[in-house]
């Protein structure tokens, strides 16, 4: 399982950013995902957008590489915590 979620975090970057990005630069010369440091809004969201795919990426190679790294307890029993019918009429 953890290995599957790597690789599809992998498999997932390179087709939906790296090879876009790729395709784009080598036909334009243009780097698509560039941001300037001008406090608008495309800039502001576009650092959000960055720091997201970072994280994302940190926390699934920490969950792929870090054996004790557990789910909380908490997110375990959300069936019992949520007190979900077994059956809805």
């Amino acid at each position: 399982m953890k290995s599957f979620l790597l690789a599809y975090l992998l498999l997932f970057f390179g087709l939906t950013i790296a090879l876009p990005s790729y395709r784009v630069w080598k036909s334009t010369g243009v780097t698509p995902y560039k941001f300037g440091a001008s406090g608008s809004a495309h800039d502001y969201i576009g650092a959000l957008f960055r720091l997201t795919l970072i994280a994302t990426a940190v926390i699934v190679v920490m969950f792929a590489f870090l054996p004790n790294l557990s789910v909380p307890r908490s997110a375990r029993n959300w069936r019992r915590i949520c007190h979900f019918p077994r059956r809805i009429p």
